[in-house]
C-alpha cells in the first residue's frame, strides 16, 4: 500500500513522528510535513491541533482518519491510496466536523458507497475546491444535492470513467461563486442534457476557467454552448475540445470579434478532428479582438495531421498578428514545410511579443522516424 495523502496550507516542517501520545496507537509511525498558519509557533512547540497542512506516508491510513478530529486547523484533504480501490471503506461513518476544510480531492477505483463522501462534505461547511476521482459511480444524487449545498464552492472538477451528467446539471445553477469547472474528461452523449448544461452555463458569471465535457451531445450543441460562453465575462481560460466543426468553430471567432471574450488568456481547440482545412482558414480569417490571448491550442492526433494550403498558412500568420499577447502557438500534426515557416517565422519577427512567442508543431519522438512512400 503506497498512501497518497496530502491535508493542506505557510511554514515547513518535515518531520517523523509517532501518533502514539495522541491516538494510543505507538505502532501507527508515518512521515509527516507540515505547515502552520501560525508563523510565531516555534517550530519545537508545534502542535497537531496547529497544523493546516500535512502529508503522510501513513500504514494504518484508518488510524489517521479516525483521529482527523485532532487537526482543528485542516483546510485540506487529498487522499488517494494505492492498493486500496475503494478509499472511502477507510473513512470512518461518523466524520469530525471540520469548519476549517477549504480543499477535498478523493481519488477512488472501484464503485462506492457515497454516503460517507455526503457526510464528510456535509460536515465541512467551508469547502471551496473539491475534486473527484473515480471509475464507477452510480446513484450520485445525494452527492450533487450535499454539492449545492455548498455556497462557497468556487472550484469543482469530475474526472474518470463515469460521471452521470444529468443530476450535475441539475444543481449547476446553484454555484453562483463558482471560478473554475473542469469537466474535460467527462462525456455527454445526448443532446437534451447537453442543452441544458448549455443553457446553465450562462448563470456562471464568476467563471474563470472552463474545461468543456465531451461527446455527441455537446457536438450537437456546441454553438449554444459558445454562445452562452460570451456571457462569462471574467473567462480566462476555455478548453473547447473533440467536438467543434466547422460552424461552431466560426460561432468563437465571431463572438471574439463582436467583443466577447476579452479577458481570455488560454484557447484550447486541440482534437477537434471534425474541423476541416477550410473550416480553420475562415477561422483564421475572422478571429479577432482578443487582447489578452497568450495561448492558443490548435493541435490534432497525430493520424489526423493536416497539410495546409498557403492560402490557409497566411491566414493564420495574420491572425497571428492581430493577437498581439500570444506567446504559445500550439499546432502539433499540421504538416508544414520550410516555406509555411518562412511565413510563419516572418510573422514571430513582426509580432510584439516576438522574443517569447513560441511555435510548437513537431513531434518529438524517442526513435527515427521510417517514411514510406
Amino acid at each position: 500500500m503506497d498512501p497518497d495523502m496530502v491535508l493542506s496550507s505557510n511554514l515547513d516542517l518535515d518531520v517523523t513522528m509517532a501518533l502514539s501520545g495522541s491516538t494510543g496507537h505507538p505502532d501507527c509511525m508515518f512521515l509527516v510535513r507540515a505547515q502552520s498558519s501560525d508563523t510565531s509557533i516555534a517550530p519545537e512547540h508545534l502542535r497537531i491541533s496547529a497544523w493546516d497542512v500535512m502529508e503522510t506516508m501513513c500504514c494504518f491510513p484508518g488510524q489517521l482518519f479516525a483521529n482527523l478530529d485532532k487537526f482543528s486547523s485542516l483546510k485540506e484533504l487529498s487522499v488517494g491510496l494505492d492498493g486500496i480501490p475503494d478509499v472511502l471503506l477507510i473513512i470512518p461513518g461518523d466524520f469530525p466536523d471540520l469548519h476549517h476544510m477549504e480543499k477535498l480531492s478523493i481519488q477512488t477505483s472501484t464503485e462506492s458507497d457515497l454516503s460517507k463522501l455526503v457526510k464528510l462534505i456535509q460536515n465541512s461547511p467551508n469547502l471551496q475546491v473539491f475534486y473527484l476521482k473515480c471509475d464507477f459511480f452510480s446513484n450520485c444524487e445525494s452527492l450533487m444535492t450535499v454539492l449545492a449545498s455548498c455556497k462557497k464552492l468556487r472550484e469543482i472538477e469530475f474526472s474518470g470513467r463515469c460521471f452521470e451528467a444529468m443530476p450535475f446539471v441539475t444543481i449547476l445553477p446553484n454555484f453562483v461563486a463558482l471560478k473554475i469547472l473542469k469537466l474535460g474528461r467527462q462525456q455527454f452523449p445526448d443532446k437534451e442534457t447537453s442543452e441544458e448544461f448549455a443553457q446553465a452555463l450562462g448563470s456562471l458569471r464568476n467563471l474563470e476557467e472552463l474545461l468543456l465535457p465531451t461527446g455527441d451531445g455537446i457536438h450537437h450543441v456546441a454553438k449554444l454552448i459558445v454562445q452562452q460562453c460570451l456571457q462569462l465575462r471574467c473567462l480566462r481560460v476555455l478548453a473547447f475540445k473533440e467536438t467543434l466543426d466547422d460552424d461552431s468553430v466560426m460561432e468563437i471567432a465571431k463572438g471574439a470579434t463582436s467583443g466577447g471574450f476579452q479577458k481570455l488568456e488560454n484557447l484550447d481547440l486541440s482534437l477537434n478532428h471534425k474541423i476541416t482545412e477550410e473550416g480553420y482558414r475562415h477561422f483564421f480569417q475572422s478571429l479577432d479582438n482578443l487582447p489578452n490571448l497568450q495561448m492558443l491550442n490548435i493541435s490534432r492526433h497525430l493520424p489526423e495531421s493536416i497539410q495546409v494550403q498557403a492560402t490557409t498558412v497566411k491566414a493564420l500568420g495574420q491572425c497571428v498578428s492581430r493577437l498581439p499577447s500570444l506567446t504559445i502557438l500550439q499546432m502539433f500534426s499540421w504538416l508544414l514545410d520550410e516555406e509555411d515557416m518562412k511565413v510563419i517565422n516572418a510573422v514571430k519577427e513582426r509580432h510584439p511579443q516576438s522574443r517569447r512567442l513560441t511555435v510548437f508543431w513537431k513531434w518529438i519522438v524517442p526513435f527515427s522516424p521510417v517514411i514510406q512512400k
